[in-house]
């Protein structure tokens, strides 16, 4: 608010473009004097006037979307402080067996860090000779929808960071999307 009238200087001054034609999100208050944030289109608006220069302003009260996206943020939050929270290793993958969320159990019992782990496939920890293979049972899945493993458990073995080996329960299911989404699994 203290600056405003610099800024239509400036531009004034140096027809330099900051804001003009552009959108941005600001605070704007009230006559009450609350607060509440908006999108800020500005324009500058030919007219036969001469000298006189008009600038007009399109206002968005963004006060529900923010509420809404606020409201997101917080149930993101909770859901992975739940995953995060949980005693059992737990890994989320894509349809073609990208590691996209892991939870602390699992960096605990794999040994990695998360940020070695996302973007990465799965087969980096899975043991035995189903590392090889991991690829070829999702596709097969996909192709097929045949449930070999999917929905139920099974003892595999896995590997750890440091190459070791031990044994594990896997447990896998697919986690239900809106149509047309990438396929993703949780195990």
């Amino acid at each position: 608010a203290r600056k405003h009238d610099e800024y239509i200087k400036r531009y004034l001054r140096t027809g330099e473009k900051r804001v003009m034609d552009q959108k941005r999100t600001l605070v704007a208050r009230r006559k009450d004097g609350s607060e509440f944030p908006i999108e800020l289109g500005l324009t500058e608006v030919e007219t036969e006037l001469g000298e006189k220069r008009v600038f007009c302003g399109f206002i968005k009260d963004l006060t529900s979307q923010k509420a809404y996206e606020a409201e997101i943020k917080r149930k993101q939050s909770l859901t992975t402080g739940i995953i995060d929270a949980a005693f059992e290793a737990m890994f989320a993958i894509n349809e073609r067996g990208i590691i996209e969320m892991v939870n602390n159990a699992a960096l605990k019992q794999f040994g990695w860090m998360r940020e070695e782990l996302i973007g990465q496939n799965i087969s980096m920890v899975t043991g035995g000779d189903h590392a090889a293979k991991h690829d070829g049972y999702i596709k097969r899945f996909l192709r097929t929808g045949e449930k070999r493993v999917m929905g139920k458990s099974r003892e595999l073995v896995a590997r750890r960071k440091d190459g070791t080996e031990f044994p594990i329960e896997l447990g896998l299911t697919e986690v239900q999307t809106e149509e047309g989404e990438v396929r993703r699994f949780c195990g």
